[in-house]
């Protein structure tokens, strides 16, 4: 973890970075085992949220002054991304592909946004705690089946929204090829024109001939 209080040019220094926790190997955890190891950090991060921190003196408070601390960026790529909040893997049948919408995956070549239906931060945190206070795993996976939604540690955050939080860190988005793939081979945008400018060859995939 990083403070992002610093100057950037500080703020990636070795000094100031700090393992937050590790997570033992050898294979990534399941959704289940995964709260157990975000549990303690959350715990921390609670506190330091509410009642924040007391620090006795500052550089700029003599007398010390109150600090409080958020976690606001969910920063990896996409498939721990969607295990850390809480939502159905891309690979299961519930079909959302995306953490912030309703769109099916059904009809990903739609590209209209307006008529795409938001994800709700209150509706997810209804149905992650529905699943969460259910009394039976097959209730869980009842309800897990319906809205591709359960329970994350990160919920006990009062701040933290799933729905605005999660970002694709640049490394995966531009670095490794994500966006130029989506761009080219999902929604078909590729594009070749001629000299002249006249005409513009739109992008026909493999799977449609």
């Amino acid at each position: 973890m990083v403070c992002h209080n610093l100057p950037v040019h500080m703020r990636y220094q070795l000094e100031n970075v700090y393992i937050a926790s590790i997570i033992p190997g050898p294979q990534e955890p399941s959704y289940y085992y995964l709260n157990h190891v975000l549990q303690p950090l959350v715990d921390d991060l609670s506190h330091c949220w509410s009642p924040g921190l007391q620090l006795t003196c500052t550089a700029l408070h003599t007398f010390g002054c109150l600090v409080r601390c958020v976690v606001v960026l969910l920063v990896c790529n996409l498939p721990a991304a969607r295990k850390m909040a809480g939502l159905a893997g891309l690979g299961k049948a519930y079909g959302k592909f995306c953490s912030f919408c309703q769109q099916d995956s059904a009809d990903f070549k739609n590209t209209d946004i307006s008529s795409w239906p938001q994800r709700s931060w209150q509706e997810h945190l209804s149905i992650a705690r529905m699943w969460k206070d259910a009394e039976t795993e097959s209730i869980r996976q009842q309800i897990y089946g319906t809205f591709g939604i359960q329970w994350t540690e990160l919920l006990w955050l009062p701040y933290w929204d799933p729905t605005h939080f999660i970002v694709v860190k640049a490394m995966h988005n531009f670095f490794l090829g994500d966006l130029q793939h989506h761009c080219q081979n999902v929604f078909g945008m590729d594009a070749e024109e001629k000299l002249d400018g006249s005409h513009i060859q739109p992008h026909v995939s493999n799977s449609e001939g």
